[in-house]
This record gives structure tokens, C-alpha cells and sequence, in this order.
């Protein structure tokens, strides 16, 4: 078995027939389609700062690590467990063509590893995606009054107005 583990390209062209072979996350295969149109794991890869890895040939690989991470929060979950936990759907992880799913404790080491530089390089990725994103989508979806609409979904968060 390799002792490195990276987000390998998926393909969507699968079909599922028995039930012993379903997930339940299979809208994930959606949410990593969304990701490769935009080449997401591969802007990752080519983010050294994000790397805090001595030995780049050994570990998870931060785009694997942040695909997990994203996987679990496109299905609910809210914790380092929560993105843990993916590994008991060893379905998803064909699916997703993850070779590995991290535990808690290497996710929660990577993000610890992470500092202002790091984070500044990772943020320029997000942003570049958002651009991306609402550049795709139907004006209309994302703007009121020809205004940009940001709604959080956080009942401690309640704003009005300007």
C-alpha cells in the first residue's frame, strides 16, 4: 500500500445497481464535479504553502485532506469526526476516487500546521472560485436589485438593511 495518498481525478459515468453498493453521499459526485470543471484539487496541488509536510512522498496530500474536509461538510457534518467518519462509507471513497480517507487526528495536525501564509495562499484559491462560481451562475440567482445577495444561515446571525 502506498504511504501517499492524493485526490485522484474521478469520473462520473458510474451506476449503481445493488443496494450493497449505495451511498448515501452520492451527491458528493456533484460536489466534486463542480470542484474539477474548476480544476480545484489541481490549484491545491500547486499550492506549496499549503504543504506542511517535510516528506512530500509520505501522508495525505492538502488537496486530498481539504477535499475530504469538503466532502464532509457538503454532507452535514460539523466536526474533525464528522470528516473522520467518511471512512465508513468505503463506497463514497471509490466514488470520489480517494484511495484513503485521513483520521481526525492527521486532519486536525494538517490544520494546526497552517499559518498566515498558508492561509493567505488557500483564501486566494477560495476567492478565485467564488469569481468562478458566480460568474456561472444566472445573474439573476445571485443578485437583488442588481445588487450581489449574501445570505448566511445562522440564526446568531440576523442582519437587515444596508
Amino acid at each position: 500500500m502506498p504511504a501517499f495518498f492524493r485526490k485522484k481525478a474521478s469520473h462520473t459515468d458510474k451506476i449503481l445497481e445493488e443496494a450493497k453498493c449505495a451511498t448515501s453521499h452520492g451527491g458528493q459526485l456533484l460536489v466534486d464535479a463542480q470542484a474539477k470543471d474548476f480544476g480545484l484539487w489541481e490549484k491545491l496541488a500547486a499550492c506549496q504553502l499549503i504543504d506542511p509536510r517535510k516528506d512530500n512522498s509520505r501522508s495525505f496530500s492538502p488537496e486530498a485532506i481539504i477535499a475530504q474536509i469538503v466532502f464532509s461538510f457538503c454532507s452535514g457534518g460539523t466536526s474533525l469526526s464528522d470528516v473522520g467518519r467518511l471512512a465508513a462509507d468505503p463506497i463514497l471513497g471509490k466514488l470520489l476516487c480517494m484511495d484513503r480517507w485521513a483520521e481526525e487526528t492527521t486532519i486536525g495536525n494538517w490544520l494546526r500546521a497552517q499559518n498566515l501564509h498558508s492561509l493567505r495562499a488557500f483564501w486566494g484559491v477560495v476567492l478565485e472560485f467564488v469569481a468562478w462560481a458566480l460568474k456561472k451562475a444566472n445573474p439573476a440567482r445571485v443578485r437583488r436589485d442588481g445588487k450581489l445577495e449574501v445570505f448566511f444561515d445562522d440564526t446568531q446571525i440576523e442582519v437587515e438593511g444596508r
